[in-house]
């Protein structure tokens, strides 16, 4: 218990000195623009993001089933009891 409590205060000063020390350069809002590396980056997460991440599912008897499956194993694993405890 002592010792998280020294830990504590150590990383408390730590950050302060840090911070105090900590040198900000203000650039103007008309200077903000991305390099071409950001751009590029920018576009391949957009790709892969709707590519793979965002598709739309048809929601048949197959796919209900492989969802409640899911979540009746989860909940066996786990052993949660439903709400009303049935």
């Amino acid at each position: 218990m002592k010792f998280r409590y020294l830990l504590f205060w150590a990383l408390l000063l730590l950050q302060c000195f840090t911070l105090a020390w900590a040198s900000v350069r203000e650039v103007p809002l008309d200077e903000l623009q991305p390099t071409r590396a950001q751009r590029q980056s920018t576009l391949i997460i957009l790709k892969v993001i709707n590519e793979y991440h965002y598709k739309k599912h048809l929601l048949d008897d197959e796919m209900s089933r492989a969802i409640l499956v899911g979540i009746w194993k989860y909940w066996t694993r786990t052993r949660v009891s439903s709400p009303r405890g049935i």
